[in-house]
Parts: C-alpha cells; structure tokens; sequence
C-alpha cells in the first residue's frame, strides 16, 4: 500500500527523484498544493475503492496519515 500510495504522488507532483516515507509532509515536505490534493483524493479512492471527502483529505497532513485512513476502510 504504502508504494502505491507513494508512486501517486510522485506522479502527481511529477517528481520521481523526491525522497517520501511515512513522516513525509503533503505541504512542506512534497510540496503539494490545494489542486494537487484533491488529484490525489480521486487516485486513490479510484485505487483503493475508498471514498474520501475533502474534510477528510484536508486532515491528512503526513503519509502516515494516509495510510492510517485506507487501513481504516
């Protein structure tokens, strides 16, 4: 899980070379913004069969915390 999850972002940022683990930040970190946030909510509930609202997506600050949501589901 946590690979995919990963390789979506490095997709989306369009960064192959960024270094990304679990205590990685979505903002400072990756340098994701507001409209790649929400590329990112659709590829992974398409990926995952999950469905997340932007509240919940807005909560998600680190890798880890992605992870932790989809184990949840």
């Amino acid at each position: 899980m946590l690979e995919r999850i990963v390789q979506l972002v490095k997709d989306i940022v369009g960064n192959d070379e960024i270094d990304i683990s679990l205590n990685s930040s979505l903002k400072e970190d990756i340098g994701m913004n507001s409209y790649e946030r929400v590329q990112l909510t659709g590829l992974l509930e398409d990926e995952f069969g999950v469905s997340i609202s932007s509240r919940q997506m807005r909560q998600f600050n680190k890798i880890q915390d992605i992870v932790d949501y989809l184990q949840s589901c």
